[in-house]
């Protein structure tokens, strides 16, 4: 399949290049295009040679038309986070930008787009949302961040130019995203991990909704080229997590001196990922659990402390020790 790509230095845009260069179960190849900035950090992208780069940008529209001429599908995950000097150009380049590449995409008449929102498109719940009605993808989009009304307008520009038949679209909306990151400071819970690995103190609070970057991978892959996934919405999610309790998890896989500390978070408002769980065909490759999380954690720590016994490669006997002991701390939503 010929697909283009924006977004593709950041964690999942380096995590799907990586998953998409390998050849398909029929053997075939995919042709990738990816959309990168000039000043763009591509080091961990080098590996992948038959990648053909685009230089350019969301506000830049010939280098958008580059992008997508002769492609089938576009997977787009570019967000410019900055830096932007004011409120409207952040809104500018993102949204009016979003703007111009689904219109080169649908005057280069591709097949399908892919677009990567965020569960922040939602802002206030109604009232109904309870553990026997969890919030699904149905639920009334009423943002309460400039980050989510982007995201949202996003979601209506590709609606808007679906209904008029221009494209397929499928709209994935994860919550916050784990995994090792390009640019290894920047991965979730690296800091927690560096300061216990070099035996300090952390104090920790509140809880979050976490999704693996193979999760959303995985997702992606599965709706290209899916005709049954056309027009829809999924939330990718794999479960919620107390942070203090993944801080101590994290204090015994690193062996650290140093204490954990903080508050326990609240449980959050019950999501449901049912449609994604759907999507998958078999259940192993449904929503991963602890294990996943203890293997990131395990890379991180491989890459601050190399010295430490092992090949690179996740402790696998130390993380299903974890999996089966501390499951319960993670609350699977399938179903819900």
């Amino acid at each position: 399949m010929k697909i283009s790509i924006t977004g593709v230095t950041g964690l999942v845009g380096s995590h799907l290049v990586k998953l998409l260069s390998v050849p398909n179960a029929d053997g075939s190849t995919n042709d990738i295009k990816a959309l990168i900035r000039e000043d763009s950090i591509v080091d961990h992208l080098k590996t992948y040679e038959d990648v053909d780069y685009v230089i350019g940008g969301l506000e830049d529209k010939e280098s958008l038309q580059q992008l997508v001429e002769g492609s089938e599908a576009l997977i787009h995950l570019a967000h410019f986070p900055g830096p932007a000097k004011t409120e409207d150009e952040y809104v500018t380049v993102n949204v009016n930008g979003s703007y111009d590449l689904l219109q080169a995409a649908k005057i280069a008449k591709v097949k399908q787009v892919v677009f990567m929102s965020a569960c922040a498109v939602f802002g206030t719940i109604q009232p109904s949302v309870g553990e026997s009605s969890p919030l699904d993808e149905s639920h009334p989009v009423q943002p309460s961040s400039l980050y989510g009304a982007i995201k949202s307008s996003i979601e209506s520009f590709c609606f808007f130019y679906a209904r008029n038949r221009a494209f397929d679209i499928t709209i994935l909306r994860p919550v916050t995203i784990y995994g090792v990151r390009p640019d290894l400071p920047k991965s979730e819970w690296f800091e927690t991990v560096d300061f216990l690995s070099t035996n300090y103190n952390v104090d920790v609070k509140g809880s979050t909704k976490y999704v693996s970057i193979d999760a959303v991978c995985q997702a992606i892959t599965k709706v290209l080229g899916n005709s049954e996934a056309s027009g829809k919405i999924y939330h990718l999610i794999d479960g919620h997590i107390h942070n203090l309790e993944l801080g101590r998890m994290i204090s015994e896989a690193v062996d650290s001196f140093g204490e954990v500390e903080g508050v326990m978070g609240e449980e959050g408002v019950p999501m449901s990922n049912q449609a994604a769980l759907d999507l998958a065909e078999s259940p192993s490759e449904a929503a991963p659990h602890i294990r996943a999380i203890m293997e990131i954690i395990d890379r991180i720590h491989l890459e601050i402390a190399p010295a430490r016994e092992g090949t690179g490669q996740p402790n696998k006997q130390k993380c299903d020790e974890f999996a089966l002991e501390k499951g319960e701390l993670m609350h699977r939503t399938s179903g819900q």
